[in-house]
């Protein structure tokens, strides 16, 4: 739940921003991780209540039961879209859920890069505005 918390907080300051920095770029970037491991945890609990919800190539994996590493692996692999086959959504709930996930991803990556694009070509359009602004943040 904290990480759930942690994300929001970090996505909102990242949206607030009035400018492309340094910390703007690091928390977008850890939001983007934040959600992969809130979706891996997902999957992970899915898979305890409902042992055959995904499925997992026998070729890849043998003898071996999902476990936290490989639902981290499907959430990365689900979150940027790629999407390699080893392990498959079985159930209703494991679709809808891979389903979210890749959405969400795709939405995230394009609203924010659409709003670091959008605050950059303003600093440039303005740079008296951001002149002013760092000028304004300096102790007197």
């Amino acid at each position: 739940m904290n990480q759930l918390f942690t994300a929001v907080l970090l996505l909102r300051a990242v949206l607030r921003s009035d400018d492309v920095t340094y910390d703007t770029i690091c928390g977008s970037l850890s939001v983007y991780l934040l959600m992969a491991t809130a979706w891996g945890v997902a999957y992970l609990l899915l898979n305890f209540l409902q042992p055959a919800a995904f499925f997992m190539d026998p070729a890849r994996h043998r003898n071996h039961s999902l476990d936290w590493t490989d639902c981290m692996f499907y959430s990365f692999v689900t979150l940027t879209t790629v999407g390699y086959g080893d392990i498959v959504p079985i159930s209703a709930q494991a679709r809808s859920l891979s389903i979210l996930e890749a959405v969400s991803g795709t939405l995230y990556a394009a609203v924010l890069i659409a709003r670091l694009v959008g605050l950059h070509a303003g600093a440039k359009s303005h740079p008296e505005h951001g002149r002013r602004s760092l000028i304004s943040k300096l102790p007197k």
